[in-house]
């Protein structure tokens, strides 16, 4: 049996063990089963870009306030907590630019683009095809999702604020506190999108992390799970967790699950996520360690 092969066989082995370990484990820390109808889908890796648009009448849910920016509330807890280790550590300034953006700013803010390549003499072809690359069609903003956090020191967008002092600070700890880089300097290839030094994703844990450590970006997380799941990955404070990609929900699932996602809209695959795995059968958890993000 090719390598690569056996490794998936043992790694799907352990997974229904694992599964079997949270469900049957009598203990007092055992965590009770969970019917699948009691998840539903966060988002929080929905892939949303060009290729993967979401409804203009899409609106998340319970979006919260955050010094007036709309965003989700997820993200807004994990924003407070990141700001407050970022001055902690002795930088200050960062301010939240805006979040949640509905269908109708971003085909707003999409025209007046588009117009400004027209002034300078552009075809609408070609003024759409410069546009996009700046800023997304209406639909393929991930902003729709309360996700997206646009941040800044001085009110401006731009990528020098890579190299400041907030910006470095950014792309070491981000994911510490479930955020990515969402567009990097190095992925623009996959991403069509320019470098954005100042754009965060929430996509939460243990998923930053992982996706920090191996240079992925969202648009490459499914592919490096429909290869490697199920996956056991050993974060930075010692917690253990199992990642498994599937087709549809487990029903039961076991109550350690901390989020479910699909990997797009009104999509049916799904991630699943267990934490708290407490027997190390299988000793081979993967940690990638820090990687050089200004790279």
């Amino acid at each position: 049996m090719p390598i690569d092969s056996c490794r998936k066989y043992i790694l799907s082995a352990v997974a229904l063990i694992l599964t079997a370990l949270f469900l049957f484990d009598g203990s007092a820390n055992a965590a009770e089963p969970t019917d699948a109808s009691d998840f539903e889908d966060s988002g929080f890796l929905w892939l949303v870009n060009a290729e993967n648009t979401l409804p203009p009448s899409y609106m998340p849910q319970n979006l919260t306030a955050y010094n007036r920016v709309r965003i989700h509330p997820a993200a807004r807890d994990a924003w407070v907590l990141l700001l407050e280790a970022m001055q902690a550590d002795g930088i200050y300034g960062l301010h939240l630019h805006s979040a949640f953006r509905d269908y109708e700013r971003q085909e707003y803010l999409f025209n007046q683009k588009v117009r400004r390549y027209r002034s300078q003499g552009h075809s609408r072809e070609d003024a759409e095809a410069l546009a996009v690359f700046v800023v997304q069609h209406p639909g393929a903003s991930e902003h729709q999702t309360g996700l997206a956090l646009d941040v800044s020191t001085t009110g401006q967008l731009n990528q020098s604020f890579g190299e400041t002092r907030s910006g470095e600070w950014l792309c070491e700890n981000a994911h510490r506190f479930g955020f990515i880089i969402r567009y990097p300097k190095t992925k623009t290839h996959i991403t069509h999108i320019i470098y954005e030094p100042w754009h965060l994703r929430y996509v939460g844990l243990p998923h930053a992390p992982i996706l920090y450590e191996h240079d992925l970006t969202l648009e490459e997380y499914a592919d490096f799970l429909s290869v490697h799941a199920p996956y056991l990955y050993l974060h930075e404070s010692g917690e253990r967790y199992l990642i498994q990609y599937t087709a549809g929900l487990p029903d039961p699932m076991p109550g350690d699950v901390i989020d479910i996602s699909g990997t797009r809209f009104a999509d049916n695959i799904y991630f699943v996520t267990a934490s708290r795995i407490r027997d190390p059968l299988y000793g081979s958890y993967e940690t990638a360690g820090k990687k050089n993000c200004l790279q």
